[in-house]
């Protein structure tokens, strides 16, 4: 994928990544990712090793994440390409581990979120799947991703080298 990205800044363990979003204003974002303690408490062998991505606005009061904002900055693209260039740079610190993401959902809103991560691993899946193996939870379960069909969730893992 060719789509322009923000620079990151991170932190040394390679678990926070901040970068400013620059649209119609300057937001601070951020990506934290943060290892799921009992794998098994969303359907995973006890054993796995995966990260959950969380994602959002910089909340500047508490100086955390905050992923029930809606910015609405007009630069979405370049946005969510920049997120999906922190999973490269966490999988260099973190080979082995897999990344669980679903979108957030605001009081009173729908799942927007999850809708649109769905949307963009549908629209470059013949890419990532070179790279990544993506699996989506569905009906109760974790199967491998389809094209076009609803998920609430995503595990994705970096497809092993050959040589």
């Amino acid at each position: 994928m060719q789509i322009e990205k923000y620079k990151t800044e991170s932190t040394v363990r390679g678990l926070v990544y901040t970068f400013e979003s620059v649209g119609e204003k300057v937001i601070k974002k951020m990506v934290v990712y943060s290892e799921i303690e009992n794998p098994e408490d969303i359907g995973l062998p006890f054993d796995s090793i995966v990260y959950n991505l969380g994602f959002g606005d910089f909340n500047d009061e508490t100086g955390e994440l905050d992923d029930q904002i809606i910015s609405r900055n007009g630069d979405t693209e370049k946005v969510l390409a920049t997120v999906a260039d922190t999973v490269n740079k966490f999988w260099l610190q973190y080979p082995n581990a897999s990344i669980f993401f679903m979108g957030s959902v605001p009081e009173g809103e729908k799942p927007r979120r999850t809708r649109l991560y769905q949307m963009k691993i549908n629209r470059y899946f013949s890419e990532i799947s070179n790279i990544v193996d993506v699996v989506g939870y569905g009906d109760g379960e974790w199967e491998d991703f389809i094209n076009n069909k609803n998920y609430r969730a995503f595990l994705i893992s970096r497809k092993k080298q050959l040589f």
